[in-house]
């Protein structure tokens, strides 16, 4: 029922997607052609005649691009939080909760789903300033250095940079599913009020920004008043510790650095659906 689920928030939010995609590739399009009409210009005519037109439309297009990127981000949180909220928790959710699925694969679907938008989002946006950048000395270049970084990494840590890449491709979406865990949270917190529970859940959004803000400091400050023994071992334990192991121990303490994350606010989330459920 999770892959049902899942199909039906992908088709459901796939055409704001899709076009705000096209839109900003088409935005990267027009700004490498009005900049190469405007380059080509002054290389033709540097003296003879001054026709701004080329210029002013690239800076026009340069405007509407970086519009859309920012289009396309805004789009991407506002129906992370949409569809969350309208789907879960107003009118709608009287129909969603009545299907025969459970609150962990409501959740999810809508988890899974802000995740893979969130990633396409991101790869799009690269793929729009590959556009404007590309060359084919910059591909070729590109390809030469990742085949360079590739044998260089294979020599320095004897393990293949493919599996390491795909270990940080797994950290980051599970930093990816912790930030938006923590948004579904705070809807949830403040959801719990009579009145005005969009904006208690701003409100919880930040307070637990400034929790986790302090925590991490009193973290950082009780690490800086460790005996010196501790430091001595922990010193000793990373000079013993080979290249490979001291970067697979970097990619193990930033997932289980951003586990915690989805371990504290997927419960919350879960609980407060599951027991404190009061729609509109």
């Amino acid at each position: 029922m999770l892959r049902k689920l899942l199909k039906y928030e992908l088709l459901s939010t796939s055409r704001a997607f899709c076009v705000s995609y096209v839109g900003m590739l088409a935005a990267a399009v027009l700004l490498r052609i009005f900049v190469e009409v405007a380059y080509w210009q002054d290389q033709v005519m540097p003296e003879k005649v001054f026709f701004p037109l080329a210029d002013i439309i690239a800076g026009l297009s340069a405007f509407l691009y970086f519009g859309m990127i920012v289009v396309v981000f805004v789009i991407t949180l506002i129906l992370i939080l949409q569809r969350f909220y309208k789907n879960l928790l107003t009118g709608e959710g009287y129909l969603m909760h009545t299907l025969p699925v459970t609150t962990h694969q409501l959740i999810l679907s809508k988890l899974i789903a802000a995740v893979i938008w969130s990633v396409l989002s991101t790869i799009v946006v690269c793929l729009s300033v590959l556009i404007l950048a590309f060359t084919p000395e910059l591909i070729g270049a590109i390809f030469v250095g990742i085949g360079l970084a590739i044998q260089d990494f294979q020599e320095i840590f004897h393990f293949p940079l493919v599996i390491y890449g795909l270990e940080w491709v797994v950290v980051l979406l599970v930093a990816a599913a912790g930030s938006i865990l923590q948004i579904y949270a705070a809807i949830m917190l403040g959801h719990q009020a009579p009145k005005y529970r969009v904006a208690l859940a701003v409100v919880a959004y930040f307070v637990i920004n400034m929790i986790l803000s302090f925590v991490f400091t009193f973290l950082m400050v009780g690490i800086a008043f460790l005996p010196e023994s501790v430091w001595a071992a922990l010193g000793a334990f990373f000079s013993g510790m080979s290249p490979l192991g001291a970067a697979q121990v970097l990619v193990l303490g930033t997932l289980l650095f951003n586990a915690v994350f989805v371990a504290i606010f997927y419960p919350i989330t879960a609980y407060l659906m599951h027991r404190r459920l009061n729609l509109e």
